[in-house]
């Protein structure tokens, strides 16, 4: 089996600048999940949302500096007006947008309300990584951990199962994929995501992640499981969106401390073996960026 690879490895990638407008993009991806988990738990584990708001306020105020929200004319319940579970809860809404801008370091004079700004890789990942991450941190500080980890693993695949119900069967078939993801990516390699992959053969597509820019901006954060589960696990799910009859298997993360993510796509219409090789089969297909 031959292997190609795309992408070129960049120290300085975090670096680079990414245009987006703040207050779309907090609704669209941090507040968008923050309201989702809230209804979550309330069909799960109603008991609890109380106490998890109350984490989640103290934490964001705690993590948040400077007070974007507060120095701005933003009406924060007109904002959050048709979120059915975090209209519920105004402060929290303030506190999750004002840890957003923190996390982007926005400067003071812009317009994040109305006007698109460049943010550096670094803090535009950080900014929707970051209340992931504390969002799984604050339900372990209140259920035990092993059940929050599950509780926040079926939050996940419900919310991916639900921003993705009008975007699913992008594809055809594992070749329409590796067209659309490997082909097409080898033109524009700005991303410096350097990934080494094969032709899909026998209705498996096989790939190999050697740089993770995600994991390289959530560095200061600390716990391993809880990066994985708020940088990996929706890939699982996420799969499904290109056809309903993928599944991806990855048994090495760099989340988790591994080298690499190695990653097979399989197309189960062909095959129902999910075999996945170990570490040795991976080390072998291409020598490892260095």
């Amino acid at each position: 089996m031959e292997f190609e690879k795309i992408g070129v490895y960049n120290p300085d990638a975090l670096y680079a600048l990414q245009e987006i407008q703040p207050l779309e993009f907090a609704l669209r991806s941090p507040i968008k999940r923050l309201d989702f988990i809230i209804g979550f738990l309330k069909k799960r584990k109603p008991e609890i949302v109380e106490a998890y708001v109350k984490k989640l306020e103290e934490k964001y105020g705690k993590l948040a500096t400077k007070s974007y929200v507060d120095q701005s004319d933003i009406d924060i319940k007109k904002m959050i007006s048709d979120l059915s579970n975090l209209k519920e809860f105004p402060d929290l809404a303030k506190r999750s947008l004002n840890l957003f801008l923190n996390l982007l370091e926005i400067e003071d004079n812009t317009d994040w309300i109305k006007e698109k700004t460049k943010i550096i890789q670094k803090n535009y990942i950080k900014s929707f990584l970051g209340p992931k991450y504390y969002n799984i941190e604050s339900l372990v500080n209140i259920i035990e951990r092993e059940e929050a980890v599950q509780l926040y693993k079926n939050y996940i695949t419900e919310f991916m199962i639900d921003y993705y119900k009008d975007m699913e069967d992008n594809v055809e078939d594992l070749d329409a994929f590796w067209k659309k993801r490997f082909q097409n990516y080898a033109e524009d390699e700005s991303d410096h995501w350097v990934v080494i992959h094969s032709k899909p053969n026998k209705g498996k597509l096989i790939y190999r992640k050697d740089v993770c820019l995600w994991i390289d901006a959530m560095e200061d954060f600390t716990d391993t499981e809880f990066k994985y589960l708020v940088c990996c696990y929706g890939d699982f799910q996420g799969a499904k969106r290109e056809n309903k009859h993928f599944i991806l298997t990855m048994d090495h993360t760099i989340a988790k401390g591994d080298p690499f993510c190695s990653c097979i796509l399989h197309d189960t219409r062909i095959d129902w073996d999910l075999t996945h090789p170990p570490k040795e089969f991976w080390d072998s297909i291409w020598p490892l960026q260095e």
